[in-house]
This record gives structure tokens, C-alpha cells and sequence, in this order.
């Protein structure tokens, strides 16, 4: 499934209802967990990708096999990716969004060429 959305709050609840049409095909731990880790990627692109209204984030969800993927990917200014393992950031900070994507998904990486493009895996 892949579904573009605008930079605007609304998209990360029709990210998070994406994520429920999975239905079935998602212990609803896992769904749960891919639900979260999807807001936070949303909602990350649109508080600091700095899109324009006309841009849009694209949301990738695939199951294969016991494996579910999600691509989160935009046109915007970019991030450069996490040099090492995360660290829980402190409750006055931002930033656990990756951190969250580190802690519970089973693989993930972060792929800049053209566009910024956030991906996880979770088992299950």
C-alpha cells in the first residue's frame, strides 16, 4: 500500500488509520507498534521537513511474509542520519521519534538521495 499525503497535522491520523486497514495481517502488538512509529515519522516530515502546501509525504506499508515494512519518505530539507545508537532524549527535548523507531522496530535506516527517506522493519 502507498499513500501520499499533505504536510498538515490531519495526515498523521489517516497515516495511523493506513496502518489499521492492515487489519488481520498484523499481530495487534505489531500493529500497534508500526501505528506509533508511523505518527512519529509523519509527524516528524511535517514539523521539520519544512514542505510547502503542493509537497507531500509518502507513506509505504508492505507485509511480506512475517515482516512488515514502512517506508516514510519527502522532498524536504533533509537530516543527516544518526551516526551511532539513539539516546533517550530528556523530557524537555524533541527528538524521540527516531528514537522510538530504533527501540522497537527490528531494522532501520535512513536513505537521502533526492529525497529523505525514513524506512523500518518489525517481525513479527
Amino acid at each position: 500500500m502507498e499513500l501520499d499525503l499533505s504536510p498538515k497535522a490531519p495526515s498523521v491520523a489517516l497515516a495511523r488509520w493506513a496502518v489499521e486497514g492492515l487489519g488481520s495481517g498484523l499481530p495487534p502488538a505489531v500493529r500497534e507498534d508500526v501505528g506509533l512509529l508511523v505518527s512519529e515519522l509523519v509527524s516528524n516530515c511535517i514539523r521539520h521537513a519544512q514542505l510547502r502546501d503542493l509537497d507531500s509525504i509518502t507513506l509505504g506499508l508492505r507485509i511480506s511474509g512475517d515482516m512488515v515494512r514502512v517506508d516514510v519518505a519527502d522532498h524536504g530539507r533533509g537530516f543527516d542520519a544518526p551516526s551511532g545508537p539513539l539516546h533517550q532524549p530528556e523530557p524537555s527535548e524533541d527528538g524521540l521519534g527516531l528514537f522510538l523507531v530504533e527501540a522497537l522496530s527490528d531494522r532501520w535506516g535512513i536513505i537521502r538521495n533526492g529525497i529523505t527517506r525514513v524506512w523500518f522493519e518489525k517481525d513479527f
